[in-house]
Formats: C-alpha cells, sequence, structure tokens
C-alpha cells in the first residue's frame, strides 16, 4: 500500500512539475508564432493522446519522468509556412522561448512557497541546542544560542543554518555568529570544515555540526489545572509535579499520559458505567516540600482529566512567527527560493571540488519515496517538496550544456554575436558531450536510489 501511495503522489508530482516547464515553452512559442507539432509530459506510448484545433498533438506517456514540445523546424515546412518555423525568428524570441520552461519551474516554486507561507503560523527560530562531544560544543556554543550569522549572510531560520553550512562546505575557515539565549553580546567562532564531507541523506549539515533544534519540551509539572474538572475536584494545583500515577513512577509528561491513558482504557473496557472509578496520584508540592497523595476520578468518555504540563523552550523568540500579510508571505517565499538557488548551484560546486557527496543526487525511486513520505504529514510537506523539485528542476535546466535550456541560450547568444550557428561537427560534439552529461546524472542517480534500497533492506 506505501508503494502504490507513494507512485501516485510521485507521479502527481511529477506531471504538475513537468507539464508546468513544458508548458512555459509551449506558450512561448506560441506568442511568438512558432508552430508546436507535440506537447508530451512523460515517454514511451501514450495512454492519452489528442489534437487540438491548431494540429498540436497532447499527449501523456506511461512512463513520466520528463516531457518535450516539439516545434515546427525549417526543413519540415513549405515556404508559406516558414514564419512559423523556430529557426525563422529573433535570438530575443528564441531565447524567450528556451528559458520560459526554467523561469515557469522558478514561478511555481515561488507560488508553492506563498501557499506554504500563507499556511504556516511560524517557523522554527535560528536557535540551536549543541550535542556534547560535537563541533559545535568544542566551538563553545552554548545550548539555546541564537545563530546570528554564517560566513556574513543573515541567519533567519533554524533551516537556513543547514543551506549555509552545506554552501560552506569545504572551507578551512567559516565563520559562526551567535548570541547566547537572553543576551545581545555577539560572539563570532571560525569552524574547519575542510574534512567535513557532507551527506544529507545520512545526515544534515546542522547535526553534522551538533546542532540541533530547540522543542518545546512538555515537563511533568503542571501548569494549568481546569476549573470544575477532575483534577481540580481531586485538590491538584498549577505547579505540582507529578511523581507516580497509580503508583506507577512517571519521570515525565509522556509517562504521565501514557498512565492516564492506560488506566481510562481498562476503565472504559470493562466497566458499564462511564464515571465513578479513580486513580491515585502522588505530586510534590513546593510551597509544602513534600509528596502529596491525591485521588481522582475518572471523566466520562470524552472529557479531560483537566491537566495541562508545563513547557519548556516555549519562549515566543524560539519561534519566528510568519506575518500573515501579502507582503509577509511574499517575503517568506522569496527568502525560501532564493536561499534553494543558493544552496543549489553552491552543492554543484561543491560535488565538483569533492566537498560534498555526489549520493545527494536522487534519482527517481528516492523521489517517488520522498513523495508518499511527505504526503502523509500533510499538503504542506508535500506542496514544499514539489516546490524544490520544481525548482531543482529549474536550476538543473539553466546549466550550460547544449541540450539543456541553459545550453540552448548559450547557443542563440553565440549565433547572434557571431552570425552564423556553430558547424555542424561542434554541434555534434556539443550534443555527444551533453547526452554523456544526463546520461552520467541519471545512471548515478539510479545508482544512489539502488544503493539506498540496499543499505535499508
Amino acid at each position: 500500500m506505501e508503494i502504490i501511495k507513494s507512485v501516485l503522489f510521485f507521479v502527481l508530482l511529477i506531471t504538475v512539475v513537468i507539464g508546468v516547464h513544458e508548458w512555459g515553452h509551449y506558450i512561448a512559442a506560441r506568442l511568438c508564432g512558432v508552430g508546436v507539432k507535440r506537447f508530451s509530459i512523460g515517454f514511451g506510448k501514450p495512454v492519452l493522446k489528442g489534437v487540438d484545433k491548431n494540429g498540436t498533438v497532447w499527449a501523456l506517456g506511461w512512463l513520466p519522468v520528463g516531457g518535450f514540445v516539439e516545434m515546427l523546424s525549417a526543413n519540415e515546412c513549405d515556404e508559406s509556412d516558414k514564419e512559423k518555423a523556430f529557426e525563422s525568428k529573433s535570438f530575443l524570441q528564441k531565447s524567450f522561448i528556451s528559458l520560459a520552461g526554467p523561469v515557469m519551474n522558478l514561478v511555481l516554486g515561488f507560488v508553492l512557497f506563498f501557499i506554504i507561507g500563507g499556511m504556516a503560523v511560524s517557523v522554527l527560530g535560528p536557535y540551536v541546542n549543541v550535542r556534547d562531544n560535537s563541533m559545535a560544543q568544542q566551538l563553545n556554543i552554548p545550548n539555546k544560542a541564537k545563530i546570528i550569522k554564517i560566513n556574513g549572510t543573515d541567519i533567519n531560520s533554524y533551516s537556513q543554518i543547514s543551506d549555509e553550512l552545506l554552501a560552506a562546505a569545504g572551507s578551512p575557515h567559516v565563520d559562526i555568529t551567535y548570541s547566547p539565549f537572553g543576551s545581545k553580546k555577539e560572539y563570532v567562532v571560525s569552524a574547519d570544515l575542510s574534512s567535513i564531507m557532507f551527506d544529507v541523506k545520512k545526515e544534515g549539515p546542522s547535526s553534522k555540526m551538533g546542532f540541533e533544534p530547540v522543542k518545546i519540551v512538555p515537563v511533568n509539572q503542571l501548569a494549568k489545572v481546569v476549573s470544575g474538572s477532575p483534577a481540580e475536584k481531586a485538590g491538584l494545583k498549577a505547579g505540582d509535579v507529578i511523581k507516580e500515577v497509580q503508583g506507577v513512577k512517571v519521570g515525565d509528561w509522556d509517562e504521565v499520559g501514557a498512565a492516564i491513558t492506560l488506566i481510562r482504557s481498562k476503565h472504559d473496557a470493562g466497566a458499564e458505567q462511564e464515571s465513578g472509578a479513580s486513580f491515585t496520584v502522588a505530586v510534590y508540592r513546593s510551597n509544602v516540600d513534600s509528596i502529596i497523595n491525591l485521588t481522582v476520578e475518572i471523566p466520562q468518555k470524552g472529557a479531560s482529566v483537566g491537566i495541562y504540563p508545563t513547557l519548556l523552550n516555549n519562549e515566543p523568540e524560539l519561534r519566528r512567527p510568519l506575518e500573515r500579510s501579502i507582503g509577509g508571505v511574499l517575503s517568506f517565499a522569496y527568502e525560501q527560493t532564493a536561499s534553494s538557488a543558493t544552496m543549489f548551484y553552491g552543492v554543484m560546486k561543491k560535488m565538483i571540488l569533492g566537498d560534498v557527496s555526489i549520493n545527494l543526487i536522487a534519482g527517481p525511486v528516492t523521489v517517488a519515496m520522498a513523495s508518499g513520505d511527505s504526503a502523509s504529514y500533510g499538503i504542506g510537506p508535500f506542496l514544499f517538496l514539489m516546490a524544490m523539485v520544481s525548482l531543482s528542476v529549474c536550476f538543473f535546466n539553466l546549466l550550460p550544456v547544449p541540450m539543456l535550456d541553459g545550453g540552448q541560450f548559450l547557443m542563440h547568444t553565440y549565433e547572434a554575436v557571431v552570425g552564423q550557428r556553430p558547424s555542424e561537427m561542434a554541434l555534434k560534439i556539443a550534443v555527444a558531450v551533453s547526452l554523456a552529461f544526463i546520461i552520467a546524472m541519471t545512471g548515478l542517480g539510479l545508482f544512489n536510489d539502488f544503493s539506498n534500497f540496499v543499505s535499508n533492506l
């Protein structure tokens, strides 16, 4: 069932991302008066196919891992239709058509981040806890420290810490500016990342450094007791620390909740009446400095015992509230999009230099599993993954590789400057090199998929 879910959400994600990319090329071609012979999402034998009034064939292939827009070329049309050929268009028009696909992926990513920003209330602020025996501890960064800058770049959220550390991979001097929690004083420490190989599939850059997010932790000290509830009637008060439930020692709030849930489930399953039974709690009360034993009546089904825990790390500044205004959400979308671009090209550079593991390159299986996993957590995580995939498609296609959109733009530029197309031999070499690059990247992604599958057996 999990595999089916992953496949379905993968198909949905890829269809949207590739469809938007190819639609960008298509609509730009139509605006420039270029004839479009075929618009296809996916490869292989079409499972859906139709022809519109302009003679364009619309097809959905059974293998949803790519797509293409086939335009009318000069050697396929007679003299009367020459103006509809792609080759007949100006430099600006051809460049517009070539770059429209990546631009639409950029727009899709931005729009998805805008939607996510409108749904979210807050994001984790740039505060960190530090693991023992980690690089961060060796740098004397304290728990709950606020990371202010990394190599001069302002840090606004916890996720941005990983992005900037990944971009700085391989550097012997990475300046980290921080301030202790509640203090305005800033300190700068220098981390040596020259010998660290980041492999985010195994461990994120923040975790590799020894950073962990400062999470809200409920403890077994009561913050509130609801008026009129069974807990208040039993004598429980805010500030009480629950030590035992029905004679069983409890050390944290999870254990308190589990113990009460077990008692209630046994009572509800075995008793005819819904109330009247009770359980005991032992609490420590500081003002009397002693353990007090109290008896709490089990409430009716659906009703609460009436106790709320004290929350550690619940200070408002640990979470960065998102402005729900249009301006605030636009700012969030811009930050996420710009950060993704910086991270993508930074990681590509680091891979070439050997500072970041090539295991980062994901194949279709990894993306499919991530699609299913993200959808399990809700619409927000799935849209976030779709935004990241869309932006990756945008940035990858802008690489100066002849078979990609960025390479096509370079060829149009060369033609405009020199006054003629590259020679047939040069084109053949360029196509061969770019094809080898794309095959290598695809093969590496599939190899990484297989390696991850084997390692998880």
